[in-house]
């Protein structure tokens, strides 16, 4: 899948071929259709958030996101596929971001489903 990452802190984002999430245990798969850009994007990618959480590299950035469930993690009974997700994709650990075609999400408090 192709996503907006980086390699390093204070790196050049950088469209890149990654692999697609799977969902895990309460968390869904969303196709992502659209994600905002906000200053803690490039906080984080600045390494703002290195003492607090872990992080993965490459790291994909996007925080705020909306897309269609694709999939459902075992345990999730609050989410359905097919339906549209709002959400904050930025839980536990940076570098999991939505600036990409596919992005996991837990299925408690980070995000709300509607309609698609």
């Amino acid at each position: 899948m192709h996503a907006i990452a980086i390699e390093s802190f204070g790196a050049k984002p950088l469209l890149m071929n990654l692999p697609k999430p799977q969902p895990g245990p309460g968390q869904v798969l969303v196709k992502l259709e659209t994600s905002g850009i906000n200053p803690i994007n490039w906080q984080i990618a600045e390494g703002m958030l290195k003492d607090v959480l872990p992080h993965v590299f490459p790291l994909t950035l996007g925080v705020d996101g909306v897309g269609v469930i694709e999939a459902i993690g075992e345990g999730v009974r609050r989410f359905k596929e097919g339906a549209c997700m709002v959400g904050q994709f930025l839980f536990g650990q940076a570098g999991e971001g939505c600036h990409a075609e596919y992005a996991v999400i837990r299925a408690t408090r980070n995000g709300w489903m509607g309609k698609h």
